[in-house]
């Protein structure tokens, strides 16, 4: 038992994050995106998105292609008063996809969006459609509707497309299979689309954040900061939005722990960030601590019959954390899903602090950059300031949620009321759609 006590201690003290490292990791956030704005090597890409905060629109009917990296979504949107969703089908992304080939990929998301047009009679070549495309993925943007992808993340290793103009290999994949009537005219991803989507329904809104399988945050940023612009009319144009990139961000304290998962990642030494917060990576930091528990003789012996190849995710451990009850039973039906049948309190007590450290350095770190990103743009809090969210660990994960909030708090104590969280559900695709009928108006200028 002392023995326990001791690791856990240790573990504890290992993912702990004083009051004194959040300025730092504050301050370093700001230097970084300084750095990344003019063009200086920065672990923050700050790539400009070309899509500017939505102030007018053309109203109709867009089709949104919303390609994250867990599903592929499909819709017709319709602007008006407000951003109604007309059609949408969901598709759970076959993991093959994710090592396809560069055709195989995109002629994937060719036939889905065939299928889709088909079974909603909007194939009619005669009449245009216009489409916004959510790519997830890290692109180079060099217009509103083309950029490069720079890397693949979240385990897609497709060779071919590094480099290439994506939007260019959907429209070959298009033609091919004979859509002739659909126009691409934005493209973005996720935490640019979430942010423009609030921006349309909440004008006080100007930071994003995803909390899913990966992450990443938006925000706008005035024109004339960003310095690495060069191919861009400024005239009339006071502000865009920033693409972060943050899951990149490397000004932290790792551990042994984090440091074993990038050895096994798909991607060592990249995305340091996005491997201590996003729900993909802090489920597998939570195995490999609970392995190493095993190990170390720290459960009962009951717990060596733990499967380690099951589905564990951040879900689970909210779960886990939420469970209160006097004897844990939750976490005990939970274990039965690793094999383990016969588990005893202590390893559920155990079980339960793991998974409650991981989750609480990642939400203590991701309102730490919250907060930063929100001084950047107004260093005294002198207005309110509504942060998009979207993603499964934000929405799913009501502790994380709470704990979420909480760190805010106790970073800005009196100011606290300055910046409000809002769950924006779907907010990629729809914000699709806003930012191409943005780009429509602006095109038309």
């Amino acid at each position: 038992m002392e023995d326990l006590c001791k690791n856990l201690k240790e573990l504890k003290d290992s993912f702990e994050i004083s009051p004194d490292e959040q300025k730092d990791i504050i301050k370093n956030l700001l230097t970084e995106m300084n750095k990344g704005l003019i063009g200086a090597k920065s672990s923050l890409k700050m790539i400009p998105s070309y899509v500017e905060p939505p102030t007018g629109y053309k109203n109709g009917n867009y089709l949104v292609i919303d390609f994250g990296g867990t599903n592929l979504r499909l819709m017709q949107i319709n602007l008006g008063e407000k951003a109604t969703v007309l059609k949408k089908e969901e598709v759970i992304i076959e993991e093959k996809i994710k090592t396809a080939t560069k055709d195989e990929f995109f002629d994937y998301i060719s036939n889905a969006l065939s299928n889709f047009i088909k079974n909603n009679h909007l194939d009619d070549p005669i009449q245009q459609q216009n489409l916004g495309f959510t790519f997830s993925f890290p692109v180079n943007k060099e217009s509103i509707n083309s950029g490069k992808l720079l890397e693949w993340t979240k385990g897609y290793d497709i060779k071919g497309v590094k480099g290439k103009d994506v939007v260019k290999l959907l429209n070959i994949s298009m033609e091919k299979i004979g859509i002739k009537n659909i126009k691409i005219v934005s493209l973005l991803n996720d935490a640019v689309g979430t942010l423009v989507y609030r921006k349309y329904i909440n004008t006080d809104c100007d930071v994003s954040v995803i909390l899913g399988t990966g992450t990443n945050a938006a925000y706008i940023e005035n024109i004339s900061k960003i310095k690495k612009l060069k191919a861009f009319s400024i005239q009339s144009r006071k502000s865009m939005i920033i693409n972060t990139e943050w899951g990149n961000f490397n000004k932290l304290r790792r551990n042994d722990y984090d440091r074993k998962l990038d050895e096994m990642s798909e991607n060592p030494g990249k995305y340091k960030l996005e491997k201590m917060i996003s729900a993909k990576y802090i489920a597998e930091l939570t195995k490999i601590i609970i392995s190493d528990f095993i190990s170390k003789n720290n459960f009962s012996d009951n717990m060596k019959s733990w499967n380690d190849s099951q589905l564990f995710d951040a879900e689970d451990m909210s779960e886990i954390i939420s469970d209160n009850s006097t004897e844990l039973k939750l976490v005990k039906e939970k274990l039965r899903k690793f094999n383990v049948n016969n588990s005893v309190l202590i390893d559920r007590e155990i079980l339960k602090s793991i998974c409650k450290i991981v989750m609480d350095r990642s939400a203590k770190i991701v309102a730490t950059l919250i907060v930063g990103i929100i001084l950047k743009i107004d260093r005294e809090l002198n207005r309110t300031h509504i942060v998009a969210i979207d993603g499964t660990l934000y929405e799913k994960a009501t502790w994380y949620k709470d704990k979420l909030r909480e760190n805010i708090d106790n970073l800005l104590g009196e100011k606290r009321d300055k910046i409000k969280l809002k769950l924006t559900k779907d907010g990629s695709g729809k914000g699709a759609a806003v930012a191409a009928a943005t780009a429509i108006i602006n095109q038309q200028k």
